[in-house]
């Protein structure tokens, strides 16, 4: 019996610890922030990715689902084209990646899946 209740003890605490992770990456002229917020409320759920884009005076907010176990520096990059555009990757567990396009100029903010 104790070992089936400590069994029980040691699941509960994998299946409830939350993750939370975030990012911040800035264009060279900083008038552009990318800040990526990754959390997950249960161990073995896919992380929810809010990323939000600031720049010229404009702010765009979009949240993708994202199937990994760590998510470390590695696996959410960025590479700016210029000090407008970028591309956001997220590399999954599976090795797969989403990117996103994105592009800030004073007109708007424009997010693209690639």
């Amino acid at each position: 019996m104790r070992k089936i209740v400590f069994l029980c003890l040691i699941l509960l605490g994998l299946t409830s610890c939350s993750s939370t992770k975030a990012w911040t990456f800035t264009s060279s002229d900083k008038q552009v922030e990318i800040k990526v917020v990754a959390s997950r409320p249960v161990m073995f759920d896919p992380y929810e990715v809010s990323v939000q884009v600031k720049g010229y005076e404009n702010e765009k907010t979009f949240i993708t689902e994202l199937n990994n176990m760590g998510l470390t520096d590695e696996e959410v990059t960025i590479s700016w084209t210029d000090d407008q555009h970028c591309t956001l990757t997220f590399i999954e567990s599976d090795n797969k990646e989403q990117k996103f396009l994105i592009t800030v100029e004073r007109a708007g903010i424009l997010v693209n899946a690639e």
